[in-house]
């Protein structure tokens, strides 16, 4: 039954961990027992959301068979994009080592772990990927995304603060 459990435990860890600040102690013993590898001297969290398309009025009364091309651009199944986006992102951030990916309220979260005590350089570390998704999901999704990036944490404790700026930067979208 443990076993079982397991993603979903995983999930309401990370939603924590976003959420509030924990423990250190309690950060790394949870995320050992996920299997969630957390060291670093840097962490930042970035939001990635879909941005709306615009469809015009002449293309309105076309509505049914631009949801029903091969592109996900038109398609009114939100959860369908998101997964997509999710795999994408999971796909990049994997290959370069930048850290977990996962869904929380509905957007999809990048929390990047790095090893450099360098904030700056931790921070445009994590741009470079951030743009390589947005090219990625451009080019083969066919839309576009927002993506909201927190501050640098230092302190793995303070990861639901990087969050926070994250969510607020994604309101300042024009």
């Amino acid at each position: 039954h443990y076993r079982n459990s397991m993603p979903v435990l995983k999930e309401n860890f990370l939603a924590t961990l976003m959420n509030r600040k924990l423990p250190r102690d309690e950060v790394f013993e949870k995320a050992a027992n996920y299997g969630i590898a957390l060291s670093g001297n840097s962490y930042v969290v970035a939001v990635l959301s879909i941005d709306g398309i615009f469809i015009s009025e002449e293309d309105s009364e076309n509505r049914g068979d631009l949801s029903k091309s091969m592109s996900l651009k038109y398609s009114e199944d939100q959860a369908l994009k998101y997964f997509a986006l999710l795999n994408i992102t999971e796909e990049i951030a994997n290959k370069r080592g930048l850290g977990l990916v996962f869904m929380h309220h509905d957007q999809v979260v990048l929390l990047a772990a790095r090893e450099n005590p360098d904030q700056e350089a931790a921070l445009q570390e994590t741009m470079r990927v951030l743009e390589e998704i947005r090219q990625n999901v451009e080019k083969y999704l066919k839309f576009t995304l927002t993506v909201g990036v927190g501050s640098v944490m230092k302190d793995v404790t303070k990861i639901s603060y990087s969050y926070e700026d994250a969510v607020l930067s994604l309101d300042y979208r024009l």
